[in-house]
């Protein structure tokens, strides 16, 4: 009994057991085209593996390719059997081709206003399209009905007209002074509260310390329909104090559940933003903005919220077209 293995023969013709031989080659592992990317082993002409071997390759990909096949046939990651000494082995990989579309903006009339967004994009690109109507004129409307300022995404070749009409400002104001303080021109959302809207001053109060937007305090609900008009421009201008020092006033025109929906992307008073800091002494906040997002309507209103339990006093309101 002499083991497990296998006989061989010597060159002098004498026969001896060989049970832990291995015998190593060499192979070859390339890809194609050379800066197309790399493998798992690394690429390599001298490749040294025990013959009978099995071993998992792995073709990557550099950044504007992709994978197109082995010279072998197998998948991206698939096991091979080296089994002779110069066997090869090549990754072969594929540019990209980069799709590109043409945005296209136009002006109705030409010379309504100006629109900028225009140009050739990468797929997928996501381009930022404004419109700016020229001196007595105003934005109205985009062929896609989106806002003054909206995104498109270019996952096409896509034309888009922005249309302007004249127009000239009134000066009328749509709140004025103290005129529209009478309760009926307030709701108190959530768990917020109107105390008193009396002698040209809204008390409201709120309970809460969180940030809620549902309990918000609305004025003028039902009344703006009509009256904002996306293009024009507005100045509101209001007069607060806060029981609380240090209060942060959220407050904004537009859907009363939330800022995110306001006639304007710039109308908003937010902390040091537009001057929403409020002391226990009053303090006028006034901006002008324009109606960049869309016209008002009969369920807009100016709308009021902090961050703190507190009370609010607010008097003086006034927005006029300018």
């Amino acid at each position: 009994e002499i083991g497990y293995g296998t006989i061989k023969k010597k060159s002098d013709g004498t026969l001896y057991l060989a049970n832990n031989e291995y015998t190593m080659i060499t192979v070859g592992i390339s890809v194609s085209p050379s800066n197309g990317g790399t493998t798992i082993p690394s690429p390599s002409p001298l490749h040294m593996v025990m013959q009978g071997e099995s071993e998992t390759v792995e073709a990557i990909p550099a950044d504007g390719y992709e994978f197109d096949r082995w010279s072998d046939g197998g998948s991206q990651k698939h096991t091979v059997t080296w089994s002779t000494s110069g066997q090869s082995l090549v990754a072969y990989f594929t540019n990209i081709q980069e799709v590109k579309y043409t945005l296209s903006l136009n002006e109705s009339p030409s010379n309504g206003g100006t629109t900028t967004g225009e140009g050739s994009y990468t797929s997928g690109t996501k381009v930022t399209v404004n419109a700016t109507p020229n001196s007595g004129w105003r934005f109205v409307r985009w062929s896609d009905g989106l806002a003054q300022q909206h995104t498109v995404t270019m996952n096409a070749n896509k034309s888009l007209t922005a249309y302007f009409e004249k127009y000239s400002v009134t000066g009328d104001e749509i709140f004025s002074g103290t005129a529209l303080t009478s309760s009926t021109y307030w709701k108190a959302n959530g768990s917020s509260s109107i105390v008193s809207v009396t002698g040209g001053i809204a008390t409201i109060k709120f309970s809460s310390s969180s940030l809620d937007a549902t309990s918000s305090i609305s004025f003028n609900k039902g009344y703006l329909g009509s009256k904002i008009e996306q293009g024009h421009k507005y100045r509101l201008s209001f007069q607060i104090k806060s029981s609380v020092s240090g209060t942060l006033l959220i407050s904004w025109i537009g859907d009363p559940t939330g800022a995110s929906d306001s006639v304007s992307s710039d109308g908003i008073v937010y902390g040091d933003y537009n001057g929403g800091n409020l002391t226990t002494s009053y303090k006028t906040i006034s901006f002008e903005f324009t109606a960049n997002n869309r016209d008002s309507n009969v369920s807009d209103a100016l709308n009021f919220l902090t961050t703190s339990a507190c009370t609010l006093y607010i008097k003086d309101i006034s927005l006029k077209e300018v």
